[in-house]
């Protein structure tokens, strides 16, 4: 009955050969009749019912099959001789690619017994659905076994097709060794099967698979509701439980690297990246974040992850974006435009993309391109406030404050919001009106700014502008109080105080000025004139000398310098420096000449 079932189209190999005492070895036929009826013909179907393979099934159990599926195999049909039977796939093993199939239909008893490991050269039979043709039968020997970690593989020399996969690979006596593997390519007679003992244990193996599963997936939820939140700690403290379970998986130490990440630890999040990615190099998370990190490090390594971001995913934009803030963050404008330029290409109305392009056209002294792509990034978002105000800041950057005033002013939400009533009050000071600019940058304090201490510098410039230098100071305090990582603020200070008469106080912020930036042209000047303002000429000189030493053209340091020579009575240092400031400035030249030479002439 179990042969008429499984409809048995022809025999592979000879059945019937003659042994060397002259006597017909019948040794292949008898396996056949004895196994077939425990091996199937399986159809593969796609989602919409049509075949698209052929596959062999043996028989392990009441209801139960054992064949060959991988992830991407379809659904499954049971042919038998009068009809066909659905199979679904009831457990999947883990450590190969066997699977349990369930059918409702009681298909044949299990195979008998199930065999040892055999020895090399021992004689075997290999029995499937050879090219969906029908249950057939091959001879051949075992080869070799191969043994790596927990996959051990039967290396045999019976001749299979396409469709024996998932057949059975049968000793002498008809017990089973092994669950034929898919056909090797270009292999003659290289054919591999997975050992029979391994049928025993899939529905377990399968189970134990699922718990780590769910538990992982536990994991990843959480960790992803965590950062959802923005409970950076709790996610750190999350991530090192994980680990502590599970060392090597690629997700937990991504989670942890966000985790330092956004607590500013760049060099911890950037290890946790690197083992992620080399635990998992196709993983876009570890790669995009390892990336991410390089370029706040200014790692060297950046540009080489960048090209493997793009070089892995050529077609996706978000690649070709990190690649152009990689080569940005290294002074390479040229490279990041054109990178952002192929971004936009896949996404044309990429924000980070056309964001980038400004940026580097700004870099590039590019105003034209810098506006433009502001514009457009205004236009895909008229009512976003942070692209209103980065348009209104290329256009007042470029000297086009009307422009920019306009366009603030024709944003219903500027009265409104803190940071635009900033860039009013800027576009107000630059066509010429203090007075609505400082009422501008006062209302705009009531509002909340996101940077204040930008605010309190617009009001303190505007105090400056009119020589109130009294509020300008305590404008300029409290941007400094807001922001003392900002050094614009403290110099505005400094200045201020200085040109206010508070020299020794502007003394000591520009005296740390100079400790923190020797390289600094500007910086030595500023010293220079307070130390002549509070009448120390030597120090003063000192100071200036410097300061042309690393910028030679500066007419306002050789005039204080010359006065500073005039008060040491260095005639001939006086008479000197007065050449050079001839050939800079002949205006400021001839105040110099007025105050300092003729005065050396009278009494010679």
């Amino acid at each position: 009955m179990f042969a008429l079932r499984n409809a048995i189209l022809f025999v592979g190999a000879a059945l019937s050969v003659t042994a060397p005492d002259g006597r017909a070895d019948t040794r292949a036929r008898e396996v056949f009749v004895a196994t077939s009826p425990n091996v199937f013909r399986i159809r593969l179907l796609d989602s919409t019912g049509a075949e698209t393979g052929a596959r062999s099934a043996v028989a392990c159990s009441d209801g139960h099959l054992v064949s060959r599926c991988d992830d991407a195999t379809p659904s499954f049909e049971l042919l038998l001789a009068d009809r066909s039977i659905p199979a679904t796939l009831h457990a999947r093993d883990p450590d190969s690619q066997l699977c349990l199939l369930h059918v409702e239909w009681p298909v044949a008893p299990p195979v008998a017994e199930i065999a040892d490991l055999p020895e090399p050269g021992t004689r075997v039979f290999a029995v499937g659905n050879t090219m969906g043709l029908g249950i057939g039968i091959s001879e051949g020997v075992v080869a070799a076994i191969h043994r790596r970690s927990n996959a051990t593989r039967i290396q045999f020399t019976a001749s299979i097709s396409s469709g024996s996969d998932g057949g059975g690979l049968f000793d002498e006596q008809g017990r089973l060794i092994g669950i034929i593997d898919q056909p090797l390519q270009g292999g003659q007679n290289v054919n591999f099967a997975v050992p029979a003992s391994a049928v025993q244990g899939i529905g377990a193996r399968a189970a134990a698979q699922a718990l780590d599963t769910a538990e992982r997936d536990r994991w990843v939820a959480q960790a992803e509701a965590l950062r959802q939140r923005g409970s950076w700690n709790d996610l750190r403290i999350h991530a090192d439980a994980w680990m502590a379970r599970h060392p090597d998986d690629a997700a937990a130490l991504i989670a942890r690297a966000d985790a330092s990440a956004a607590g500013g630890d760049a060099d911890a999040a950037s290890r946790d990246f690197e083992r992620a990615v080399a635990l998992d190099p196709g993983s876009r998370a570890a790669l995009f974040g390892l990336l991410r990190m390089q370029i706040a490090r200014q790692d060297a390594h950046a540009a080489a992850t960048a090209r493997t971001l793009t070089d892995t995913w050529p077609g996706d934009a978000n690649a070709w974006i990190a690649r152009a803030q990689a080569q940005a963050a290294t002074g390479d404008h040229d490279g990041a435009d054109a990178s952002a330029r192929r971004a936009l290409t896949l996404h044309p109305w990429s924000p980070a993309a056309l964001d980038l392009l400004a940026r580097t056209a700004q870099a590039r002294s590019r105003t034209d391109a810098w506006i433009d792509h502001r514009a457009r990034l205004f236009n895909l978002s008229p009512d976003n406030p942070a692209a209103l105000m980065n348009y209104a800041d290329a256009l007042l950057s470029a000297g086009r404050a009307a422009q920019a005033l306009a366009l603030i002013e024709t944003a219903p939400a500027y009265r409104n919001n803190g940071d635009l009533l900033y860039y009013h009050g800027r576009a107000l000071q630059a066509v010429g009106r203090p007075g609505d600019a400082l009422r501008s940058f006062e209302r705009g304090l009531d509002h909340r700014p996101l940077a204040p201490a930008w605010v309190w510098a617009g009001i303190g410039g505007i105090h400056y502008e009119q020589a109130s230098w009294q509020p300008a100071i305590a404008a300029f305090r409290k941007a400094t109080e807001l922001d003392p990582g900002e050094p614009g603020w403290r110099w505005s200070l400094a200045v201020t105080l200085k040109d206010a008469g508070h020299a020794d106080e502007a003394l000591e912020i520009f005296s740390a000025f100079v400790a923190e930036a020797p390289q600094r042209a500007e910086a030595w000047r500023q010293l220079g004139l307070v130390q002549s303002q509070l009448g120390h000429p030597d120090a003063a000189i000192e100071a200036l000398e410097r300061s042309l030493t690393l910028d030679a053209r500066q007419p306002q340091v050789w005039h204080a310098l010359i006065e500073s020579y005039a008060l040491k009575a260095r005639t001939d240092d006086v008479r000197r420096a007065w050449a050079r400031l001839r050939d800079l400035d002949p205006v400021r030249a001839e105040a110099a000449r007025l105050c300092c030479i003729v005065p050396l002439d009278i009494v010679e």
